[in-house]
């Protein structure tokens, strides 16, 4: 059906509207500008940089708005923007949009650095095009951009003995590079390529000797779009690419042990990498550390991981003089650690008390970690994994047995939620079901990665939770039509029926939970309010609506954020709702969190004079009319 071609003067007179594309149908043409790429996508704490945007209908791109302060954007006559970041803003993904006059566009992920940053140089499609270039002085991150079939050569000059580390980010900047990397002397000796199975590859070496050195990136799908950006980062000193354990109970204090190279009071690791990205002689290191676990969960899921992993409460836990960010899991009790020396067989099971939690890590190729456990006939155990939901490619397959070793299940991978919309794809490999109890007795499980033949160490790490089905519900909001935040204008809802600035709260019911639900809006500025929404006993949505004062200034900036809560057998159960956004098509995923919900104020519409339509014109009397039919 073709989209109606509306006149301004079918607004009703004297009324400002909420700029929303889920209302443009009934209200005007125009619509939010779509944001498809920035690029780079980060930048250096303490310095600026320019970006260019791509998507459509920029051209009257007014300001960049970010979620998090310490950023601040300034437009420039060629159309792009300088970014300049405060030298006090912390390291980490920060999400970004573009404003025009018509609305805020949907976000992208901007990351600020502790390191240098550059732009790769082109030519740099083979390494004869960049031997006789000036190599970066490193470390260093390189943003770069790969066209169909492109292949981008970086050259850096190193020393013997040193170590560099290289890792390649896309999918975590909203891009749509899966990279594969090669470290290649100058005369096109390769030393040591990445892995293919991460989305985000890394690999580290030794350099062997004085010279220039270069790194290779493709796309291992060869494909391009606008989101075909990468950043590069060739660095040295301390690096972690594994906290175990990586489940704590919420709210205790424990140890972990980082697991990483060249960490500070490190000693060697009695684990490898299998396959290894390592040359050279860089053995891994282990240091134990000390983490005291919030009580809830961060907003934002504690960083960027697969979409699934992010309904699970987690948090971003920092290493004092380590760069990047690691994630460390929730457990509501404190979990047991598998005794990987000897529970690769059903007579040396762990001894698993339920309900509880269990995890592990598949250190060795074809590791097999077995668990026991007792419990009596009836009860209706809900067992569920996690590896893959972690970020990392684990296929979990689950297996029951009794003590002579017969199989009496075996779990299936996690589906949807019932009623769960489409959009929201949070299915996985990991394995989750309902089990009945046959009979009292004692009872084992089997946890294997069906890709472990070939992949083990730190990093493959799983966790199973086996227990009583518990009533519980998660939820998730989405601005108006999910693919755009939220641009408002003063004296918006005193426009015509309907017409409001709409947050829609999805619920994902669990364990036969089917209440009714309250979601309320957390600390709105001065004037955005918004009335309570009960989802009633059964419905899996619902919607929030904001309204906008006279009073509520155009520049206004920030996040929203929502809480929501039921009656639960006889406690109250409060949890805070995701926000997320519907990525522009293209993206590699459909869907992404965000650290709340982004929202801008826009100018307030001139008001026309009395008896005067919003173009000016005599105000048409059949004009309502009109609005009720077009709708």
């Amino acid at each position: 059906m073709p989209r109606p071609q509306l006149k301004p003067r079918l607004l009703w007179p004297g009324l400002a509207c909420l700029v929303l594309e889920s209302l443009l149908l009934s209200v005007t043409v125009a619509g939010p500008p779509v944001l498809k790429s920035v690029f780079p996508a980060g930048c250096q704490a303490g310095e600026s940089t320019e970006v260019v945007l791509t998507g459509d209908d920029l051209k009257e791109a007014t300001r960049l708005v970010f979620s998090r302060k310490g950023l601040s954007a300034e437009r420039l006559e060629n159309g792009s923007f300088r970014v300049q970041a405060a030298a006090a803003t912390v390291a980490g993904p920060v999400d970004d949009a573009v404003q025009t006059k018509f609305g805020l566009s949907g976000s992208l992920r901007f990351m600020v650095s502790a390191q240098p940053e550059i732009l790769e140089q082109e030519p740099n499609d083979d390494l004869a095009a960049v031997e006789s270039e000036s190599p970066p002085a490193w470390p260093v991150i390189i943003n770069g951009q790969l066209t169909k079939a492109d292949v981008d050569w970086h050259p850096f000059a190193g020393k013997q003995g040193q170590l560099v580390f290289i890792r390649c980010r896309s999918r975590s900047i909203d891009g749509s590079v899966t990279a594969a990397l090669t470290l290649a002397h100058a005369d096109g000796r390769e030393l040591v390529h990445s892995p293919n199975f991460r989305p985000e590859p890394f690999m580290t070496a030794v350099l062997p000797e004085d010279g220039l050195y270069a790194v290779r990136v493709v796309d291992r799908a060869y494909e391009a779009n606008p989101r075909s950006i990468y950043r590069l980062e060739i660095t040295t000193g301390p690096q972690v690419i594994d906290v175990f354990p990586h489940v704590v109970q919420a709210g205790q204090a424990t140890t972990v042990t980082v697991t990483g190279f060249q960490l500070p009071g490190g000693t060697p690791a009695a684990t490898t990498l299998t396959p290894g990205p390592v040359s050279g002689l860089s053995p891994l290191q282990q240091l134990t550390v000390p983490v005291t676990a919030p009580a809830a969960g961060a907003a934002d899921g504690g960083g960027w991981t697969s979409l699934p992993a992010l309904l699970s409460p987690a948090f971003a836990f920092p290493l004092e003089g380590i760069p990047g960010w690691h994630r460390l899991q929730l457990s509501t009790e404190k979990p047991l650690v598998e005794t990987e020396t000897k529970n690769d067989s059903p007579e040396t099971a762990d001894k698993l008390a339920i309900p509880g939690t269990m995890i592990g890590q598949f250190q060795k190729p074809g590791d097999l970690d077995w668990l026991e456990f007792t419990a009596k006939k009836g009860e209706k155990l809900a067992v569920r994994s996690s590896a893959d939901r972690f970020g990392e490619p684990i296929d979990l397959d689950v297996t029951i047995t009794d003590t002579k070793g017969k199989v009496l299940a075996s779990l299936k991978d996690v589906a949807l939620p019932k009623d769960w919309p489409k959009p929201l794809t949070f299915t996985s490999l990991d394995a989750a079901d309902e089990w009945a109890v046959p009979a009292d007795g004692t009872y084992r499980m089997l946890v294997r990665d069906l890709y472990g033949g070939s992949i083990a160490g730190p990093g493959r790490n799983w966790q199973l939770t086996v227990g009583t089905v518990k009533p519980s519900f998660q939820a998730v909001a989405l601005p108006g039509d999910g693919k755009n935040p939220l641009s408002l204008t003063p004296g918006a809802t005193t426009a015509p029926k309907n017409l409001y600035a709409t947050v829609t709260v999805h619920l994902a019911r669990i364990g036969g939970f089917d209440g009714p639900v309250t979601v309320s809006a957390v600390d709105l500025p001065d004037g955005l309010t918004a009335a309570d929404v009960e989802i009633a006993k059964g419905k899996s949505s619902g919607e929030l609506k904001l309204e906008v004062a006279e009073n509520f200034a155009p520049g206004t900036s920030g996040v929203l954020r929502f809480s929501a809560s039921a009656v639960i057998g006889e406690a109250t159960v409060e949890v805070p709702v995701r926000t997320a956004m519907l990525l522009p098509d293209g993206a590699p995923a459909t869907l992404r969190f965000t650290d709340g919900m982004l929202f801008a104020g826009l100018p307030a519409e001139p008001k026309p004079a009395a008896g005067e339509s919003a173009d000016g014109k005599p105000a048409d009397k059949d004009q309502g009319k009109d609005d009720d039919k077009a709708k």
